[in-house]
């Protein structure tokens, strides 16, 4: 099962240490100077379902670390208390750090997972949905590609996807499987859906839907393509595509968390609401809706 880690501040890890007889009595500015008082450990365990879904941790209540040592601070951590799930995600409460995240994922101590893969179904092809209807403002035929890897995802997206976009294809390494596939979808629906053989023709698609953690095509993807990923925590190294790693929701009715929080952490939300949805992160950075459309050329 995947599992997520909330990791609070100095300040927060110190109010959760006072709350205990051997910490409540030292002066803050104490414990802030030395952590052999704040070993890293495990405040609370977030359930959903009766089942342990993620854990809240304080690592340290030193206020300036570096990362090598938040990490050590993580295995440590994971080692000692034989956390055994597939940790895939990491917040910080005191904001994203990109660069932290991507050296835990070198580590293989943050994962790749599928596992926010409903909620980005929900929210992909609405967004497709304005982009083409931008799109064929400007007069421009968007093409539409899926690299997809099972098929009942790939035609669960097929049926939420806006029928004004025409030139929809797919793509599987298994080409019996698209054919069946492109079969069944036009006799269901009338759709007609392309089929590319060669991944390296990938050059002329506008948008890429891509279900696998497998990352080879962007050698040959086209400048201000934009890449929506299903899977998190797969890395691209330099790019010239617009990549869509994941969206932020402004709430969790399971939760409380003070920021934001990822569809990771939203899927265990009871239902999905479109207002939730707030913000985009996209090239390793987050941006709201607006700024996200400005970015692709659609606004």
């Amino acid at each position: 099962m995947d599992v997520f880690l909330y990791i609070l501040n100095s300040d927060s890890y110190i109010e959760e240490l006072k709350e205990q007889k051997k910490y409540k009595f030292i002066p803050k500015f104490f414990l802030k100077k030395i952590d052999v008082f704040s070993r890293e450990k495990i405040i609370e365990k977030f359930k959903f379902n009766n089942n342990i879904v993620g854990y809240n941790i304080g690592l340290t209540a030193l206020e300036n670390i570096s990362e090598e040592k938040i990490i050590q601070k993580i295995e440590n951590l994971i080692k000692r208390n034989l956390i055994e799930d597939t940790i895939s995600t990491i917040i910080f409460e005191n904001g994203s750090n990109y660069s932290l995240e991507d050296k835990l994922i070198k580590k293989n101590i943050l994962k790749s997972n599928n596992g926010s893969k409903n909620a980005k179904l929900q929210i992909i092809p609405h967004i497709i949905k304005n982009m083409a209807n931008k799109f064929y403002q400007l007069e421009k035929d968007l093409e539409l590609l899926i690299i997809y890897k099972d098929e009942g995802d790939l035609k669960q997206l097929i049926k939420k996807t806006p029928f004004s976009i025409k030139n929809i294809y797919i793509y599987s390494q298994n080409e019996i499987s698209s054919i069946k596939i492109a079969e069944d979808v036009l006799k269901n629906t009338g759709l007609s859906l392309g089929i590319i053989k060669d991944i390296k023709k990938v050059e002329r698609f506008d948008i890429i839907i891509n279900f696998k953690d497998d990352t080879d095509f962007i050698n040959w993807v086209k400048e201000k393509s934009v890449i929506f990923n299903i899977y998190n925590n797969i890395c691209y190294n330099e790019s010239k595509s617009i990549i869509v790693e994941d969206f932020i929701f402004n709430s969790s009715n399971n939760f409380n968390f003070k920021s934001n929080i990822p569809s990771s952490i939203y899927k265990y939300n009871h239902g999905f609401r479109m207002k939730d949805f707030v913000k985009v992160k996209v090239n390793n950075d987050i941006v709201n809706k607006e700024e996200f459309y400005k970015l692709v050329n659609c606004s």
